[in-house]
């Protein structure tokens, strides 16, 4: 279910610069649960710009080069504040 959220969504996101729409500073915040090498890939061949949690059950190897603990911090607040909006 997951993969095909995702894959909608990058289809959205894809027509963005068709349409004229920028996608220069887009941020994507991904929590550990999306720690995958396919999605990494995907938004560095995109040229999005992410902060992707490491999954430690994924594998031995730390991926921290796509991740900055301090804006993932913040990731908490800034989904609590977008629910509050949406309700």
């Amino acid at each position: 279910m997951t993969c095909l959220i995702l894959k909608k969504h990058f289809t959205e996101i894809t027509v963005l610069p068709a349409s004229g729409i920028s996608w220069d500073g887009l941020f994507l915040n991904f929590d550990a649960g999306f720690d995958a090498e396919n999605l990494r890939s995907k938004t560095l061949e995109l040229r999005l710009i992410t902060n992707i949690a490491h999954n430690k059950r994924n594998s031995d190897t730390d991926n921290d080069h796509c991740f900055n603990g301090q804006l993932y911090k913040k990731r908490y607040a800034i989904e609590r504040t977008n629910a509050y909006l949406i309700a």
